[in-house]
């Protein structure tokens, strides 16, 4: 029979075809020669034949969840269109689907695991169309099943160290927060790790997030801040304000020194990038994907700050939805190689330390909304004042900083830090050059 008249004839044989082609760059090889894109009559089939053989001239093998990770934003229903699991049930799917995962480990477990999928929803009514959600759920189960099968089980203790020991010359570098001690105790941000920044309102999460950017865009990594409480406006003034040392308010209100505004102008990094709405997790994952799609560098991702990111659906409580957007950006920093810092309120306990606890600070369990954010974070810091309440502290605000959590290099240490809240300015108070020179 014509291979031709069959992918017309029957629109299945079609997606069963391309489906085999994006698991294995050789499947689509064996196809390549014999058919062409104007054979497909369904659209998704020509749109993903067509990106086939555009991947195909890299010279590198593929697998599924890399095709459709790449394609996501040119066709947002791809996983749903892939996987064939009806886009209102998904959510039901991916609890069934976990468990075959952790049941089914012999050989050819990807394809078995698919076909488990799809066989679970096989009777169930439902439109599998275009979803945010169901995109992004997807996406993790797909991932969740790459990192099964590419698992490679227990290793000799003595082999892992010495394959350490020999990369150890080409370790990945930390990207820089522009904080010298801090950067030497932790490294600095590394690509797929959640850094999680808690302080009450007004102790500096903004200035933090502001000057870590500044300093991860000037080291040469691509810097997306997303100011989910504040519009670019203010996000790019605090920016400059920070840059050129002249006040955010007087860089808004046309009022600022000229020369200090050109002076700042040329100090701002050409890598910062800046969103300002009030986004949903898919919102966030699209944005990110786009921006690793477009460099294969480094990637520091800041939101500032958690508790104003919508959820993609309703959940009964708030500490639900607060729990299931840091489980997704913990993900995200896995699976796209980015490094996420993550704003966060503490709650009003933190506000009711005796004097005695002054100089320790906020404990992991202040945290607002979810006991999630301690438990997903590589690495937990508290900002909070030490200004008596009452008193006018000026421009100048002195700060204590402690990390109380850190699965990266191990040190849990304590600090002081200077904010001067006109521009947006914080550095750790030694060596106290940096600050005469701000001041």
């Amino acid at each position: 029979m014509n291979l031709e008249v069959t992918l017309a004839s029957v629109p299945e044989a079609e997606r069963i075809v391309i489906r085999a082609c994006m698991d294995s760059r050789g499947t689509y090889q064996t196809f390549a020669g014999k058919l062409a894109k104007a054979h497909f009559t369904d659209s998704t089939c020509r749109s993903v034949w067509a990106f086939l053989a555009e991947l195909d001239t890299e010279d590198n093998d593929w697998r599924a969840a890399d095709v459709m990770r790449r394609m996501v934003v040119d066709v947002p229903d791809i996983v749903v269109w892939y996987t064939g699991l009806p886009t209102e049930y998904l959510s039901t799917v991916l609890d069934d689907l976990g468990t075959e995962v952790r049941r089914i480990t012999e050989a050819e477990k990807i394809r078995r695991i698919q076909t488990t999928g799809v066989a679970m929803c096989a009777s169930w009514p439902g439109n599998a169309g275009r979803s945010d959600a169901a995109l992004a759920q997807g996406l993790e189960v797909l991932e969740s099943i790459q990192d099964m099968c590419t698992a490679k089980g227990a290793e000799r203790m003595a082999d892992v160290a010495l394959r350490m020991a020999k990369s150890a010359y080409n370790a990945e570098k930390g990207i820089p927060t522009g904080w010298p001690d801090f950067d030497k105790k932790t490294g600095g941000l590394f690509m797929t790790r959640l850094y999680v920044v808690g302080a009450r309102p007004s102790c500096g999460k903004t200035a933090c997030a502001t000057t870590w950017g500044l300093s991860a865009a000037r080291a040469g990594a691509e810097v997306l801040f997303i100011s989910t409480e504040t519009t670019r406006d203010v996000a790019a003034s605090r920016a400059l304000g920070n840059t050129s040392g002249e006040d955010a308010y007087a860089i808004r209100t046309a009022t600022a020194n000229p020369a200090m505004l050109i002076t700042g102008l040329k100090a701002m990094p050409e890598s910062l990038w800046v969103e300002d709405a009030a986004m949903n997790m898919s919102q966030i994952r699209t944005a990110i994907t786009g921006m690793r799609r477009a460099t294969a560098g480094p990637i520091v991702v800041i939101v500032d700050y958690l508790e104003m990111i919508r959820p993609d659906r309703q959940s009964p409580s708030r500490e639900q939805e607060i729990s299931n957007i840091v489980l997704a950006l913990q993900s995200i920093a896995k699976s796209q190689r980015v490094a996420v810092v993550l704003m966060s309120q503490l709650n009003r306990k933190a506000d009711e330390h005796p004097k005695g606890k002054q100089d320790y600070g906020p404990a992991l369990s202040e945290f607002r909304g979810s006991g999630m954010i301690e438990q997903a974070a590589d690495l937990a810091l508290f900002l909070w004042r030490t200004t008596e309440d009452g008193k006018d502290p000026g421009d100048v605000l002195a700060l204590k900083m402690r990390v109380a959590k850190n699965k990266i290099s191990g040190h849990e240490f304590s600090g002081d830090l200077t904010l001067v809240k006109g521009t947006s300015m914080m550095a750790e108070t030694a060596p106290s050059s940096v600050m005469k020179a701000w001041l």
